[in-house]
């Protein structure tokens, strides 16, 4: 991540590089959060609904990205659209901070 952009991969099957300005939020979902029709908590790897990716190695730590607009995205060698896009993150709370302050501040190491 750095001050203009936030650049999620999973090898060859996800690649998003979004500008920082079109986050308008980023959050932790918790537990209770992730029960329901689709089981994301027991999902792993890269996953799409309608405008939704989900992009995780692990069920915890995941962190939702909501965009003020649509953005293309790269799964595998496919674009799709997103206006939202959950992540796992080792520090998710480090994360929600980072994505939540001004685009201005200075580069961030790669979370």
């Amino acid at each position: 991540m750095s001050a203009s952009t936030v650049d999620v991969r999973l090898g060859w099957a996800f690649h998003a590089t979004i500008p920082r300005e079109v986050v308008t939020s980023a959050r932790p979902l918790n537990r209770d959060e992730l029960r329901g029709a689709f089981r994301i908590s027991v999902l792993r790897g890269v996953n799409y609904w309608p405008r939704t990716a989900l992009v995780n190695g692990a069920g915890t730590g995941l962190v939702e990205i909501t965009l003020d607009r649509q953005k293309w995205v790269w799964l595998g060698p496919l674009r799709a659209p997103i206006r939202r896009l959950i992540v796992s993150a080792e520090d998710q709370s480090g994360l929600v901070a980072a994505l939540n302050t001004s685009p201005l501040a200075p580069d961030h190491p790669t979370l």
